[in-house]
């Protein structure tokens, strides 16, 4: 039986757009034991979240630093899922007090935080991780190993598309959070959107350098003047061309997430809205439709039922957290890291790319 590990929750409350699918996750598979909780610095919606989620809550700390001291000792790392300008703020903290994390993407919100926090980790040993929790998807790790094993051979050229319609929609929804209502030196709907197709995209091809980058931004459609849909194109120096589509003003899409990997020898695609299979082309294009119950990737560790009965989001994010569960013993046991799991350099080289992008927008309009 394996021992779970304490963790403690910042940020994540009852507010939280994401808070509710970690914490179900956390609880999936029996891996973790939730110990102290700060959901929020105010103690009634801190006391609320604690409710929300089954959990008692004993002292409210009037600050996170006196809460992350207060605890250091008695866990085993702390999950970061606070608004993302604060996380430079957080992570800190735990550096400070010696404490392994995770923190949610992104990481942090700009090249100079970026460079900060290497700074911080350099020599610390510390274990540190990022979520993404897409690429815990079981097939999009299969659509990962057939890349790497040639079947479709050489990548040429890749497409990765992300729309959403949640501000062309904010006449009727309102405003997001209000973090999310202004753009730092990176636009939030990269922060946001643009570091998990970074990372999705270089899961499965690899980084490169960019030897032209071209981006377009489209005219803000929200009320409050953040970027709202981006496009871009990035030759790279290994000779693939790779498309992004960034976009929160997309009508009909909730979370239109889909990638193409097209070479020499065929194609593969991946689609969240039907997660459960990959299509495969080869070089006369016949497709073929590879589902869940014929993978050669060994997925038998995410399988909590049979194929037939698709996985989803929430399964999604349990599969990384039963990863980072094994990664993390790995590090304290001087074990090869899980596969899946990165190191906080990923992210940050994601955060350091997006600040390129962010520096080569050429049009607010495509008029």
């Amino acid at each position: 039986m394996k021992k779970p590990l304490k963790i403690a929750v910042l940020g994540g409350g009852y507010k939280s757009a994401v808070g509710r699918a970690h914490m179900s996750a956390l609880r999936m598979d029996g891996l973790y034991q939730i110990m102290h909780c700060r959901f929020s610095r105010d103690k009634d919606a801190n006391q609320h979240s604690h409710n929300l989620y089954g959990l008692p809550q004993f002292v409210h700390d009037e600050d996170t630093d006196s809460w992350l001291k207060r605890i250091a000792t008695s866990i085993d790392l702390v999950l970061i899922l606070t608004p993302s300008p604060s996380h430079i703020d957080h992570i800190s903290g735990c550096i400070k007090f010696g404490i392994p994390f995770i923190t949610e993407k992104p990481v942090v919100c700009s090249y100079e935080e970026a460079g900060h926090l290497k700074h911080l980790l350099s020599g610390s040993g510390l274990y540190c991780r990022y979520i993404h929790n897409y690429s815990g998807y079981p097939m999009f790790r299969e659509l990962c190993t057939r890349v790497a094993r040639g079947h479709i051979g050489e990548v040429l050229h890749v497409s990765a598309y992300m729309p959403n319609d949640i501000f062309a929609r904010e006449h009727k929804i309102g405003k997001p959070q209000q973090w999310r209502c202004r753009d730092p030196e990176i636009p939030m709907v990269l922060l946001d959107l643009g570091t998990h197709l970074y990372h999705l995209v270089t899961m499965a091809i690899g980084e490169g350098d960019s030897s032209r980058l071209q981006v377009a931004t489209h005219k803000p459609s929200n009320s409050f003047g953040v970027v709202d849909h981006v496009e871009i194109l990035d030759s790279r120096q290994d000779g693939k061309l790779i498309r992004y589509l960034i976009s929160k003003v997309s009508l009909g899409h909730k979370n239109g997430l889909r990638l193409e990997f097209y070479g020499r020898k065929g194609s593969l695609s991946w689609d969240q809205m039907q997660p459960d299979i990959i299509w495969q082309s080869d070089d006369d294009s016949n497709i073929d439709i590879i589902n869940r119950g014929s993978t050669i990737l060994d997925i038998s560790s995410y399988e909590r039922f049979k194929p037939g009965h698709p996985t989803g989001f929430i399964d999604a994010f349990a599969n990384y957290y039963f990863d980072i569960y094994d990664d993390y013993h790995a590090q304290y046991q001087s074990k090869e890291s899980a596969r899946w799991i990165h190191g906080l350099d990923k992210a940050l080289n994601g955060i350091e790319y997006l600040s390129k992008v962010s520096k080569q927008i050429v049009s607010n309009n495509y008029d």
